[in-house]
């Protein structure tokens, strides 16, 4: 995939959906800007890729995706279904703040997550998660992974439960 062709990134994602699975591959060490949520109402709050509803992995050797916009929105969701395998990537820059029920400003995963040297790194959350949210029953697996100087306020949550990570 081009470096910084975020469009291509988004357009890839949506067929690995389509297909119910697919793997994305960044250029290396490209850092892929988000100006604007590509799901700007989701259940969830707005995210900056596609829902993953299938099993996808993004396997880039030191690639970033990141947020760039004032407008507030987590950079990835994993529907209940879909999978997101991580692989050398940096999240960075997700803000789910947009009200006072917003979690996961990285990643919000309410089915699978793995994340493979990867970074996850200065999102912020309004609840909890402000770097991954795993909602009850969600799965996230972390294999030599960083995920540091993320921010979250803590408040209650009806009717589901979330991990967080501190720090």
């Amino acid at each position: 995939m081009p470096c910084e062709d975020v469009t291509e990134l988004i357009k890839q994602v949506n067929e690995a959906n389509t297909r119910g699975r697919g793997t994305v591959v960044p250029s290396s060490g490209c850092s892929y800007e988000l100006n604007a949520p590509a799901v700007p109402d989701g259940t969830s709050g707005a995210s900056g890729l596609p829902i993953i509803t299938g099993e996808l992995t993004i396997s880039g050797n030191r690639a970033t995706i990141t947020r760039q916009s004032t407008t507030p929105f987590r950079i990835a969701e994993v529907a209940q279904q879909g999978s997101l395998t991580l692989n050398g990537i940096t999240v960075s820059g997700g803000s789910a703040a947009e009200d006072s029920g917003t979690a996961g400003g990285g990643i919000l995963t309410e089915g699978t997550l793995r994340l493979v040297a990867s970074r996850i790194t200065g999102n912020t959350a309004s609840v909890l998660g402000g770097g991954i949210a795993v909602a009850s029953g969600a799965t996230a697996r972390l294999a030599g992974s960083i995920v540091s100087d993320n921010r979250a306020r803590r408040r209650q949550h009806c009717g589901r439960r979330w991990w967080h990570s501190r720090g």
